[in-house]
């Protein structure tokens, strides 16, 4: 976004709602629309004043210790946080591709997080990498098909 005129009047660095180019319905012609009028859970974020490129803090660090998965809930998606042997602190999406079950409630196996259910693994990427039960002759699923989200995660 260009730096205001400095000539031009503005408060705590934000321009004048008068300032501001419109549309010719009267509308600001760039950024997220006011929250009134804000047609999805994404727009009404935006103006809320989320940025989906920007970093959110969802669990204190202490809270998973390696080997523990911890849901936390961002934006109204569960997370499930996890912590494998090696120190790193992995997300995805909390549920199983297979059933739809909670990986919150899985088991940390390495770096890899399993689920309860049928003991699907996932990487942290959010891959399958295992499937604990028979698939009755048939091949498993491509690379990439059984997979889930993996928001991105730092400690």
């Amino acid at each position: 976004m260009p730096r205001p005129d400095p000539s031009r009047p503005y408060r705590k660095g934000v321009l004048l709602s008068s300032q501001r180019p419109t549309t010719p319905a009267g509308r600001p012609a760039a950024g997220p629309p006011d929250f009134a009028d804000a047609r999805n859970k994404r727009q009404k974020a935006r103006a809320a004043g989320l940025d989906p490129d920007y970093w959110y803090a969802v669990e204190y660090e202490h809270a998973v210790r390696p080997g523990d998965v911890v849901e936390t809930r961002f934006w109204g998606r569960s997370i499930a946080l996890y912590r494998g042997e090696d120190g790193t602190l992995r997300a995805l999406e909390n549920r199983c591709a297979h059933r739809q079950l909670a990986l919150s409630r899985g088991q940390v196996d390495g770096c890899h997080l399993t689920c309860t259910y049928h003991g699907w693994t996932y990487e942290g990427t959010g891959r399958v990498v295992h499937y604990a039960h028979d698939l009755f002759g048939r091949a498993a699923p491509r690379s990439g098909c059984a997979a889930i989200r993996s928001p991105p995660a730092t400690a």
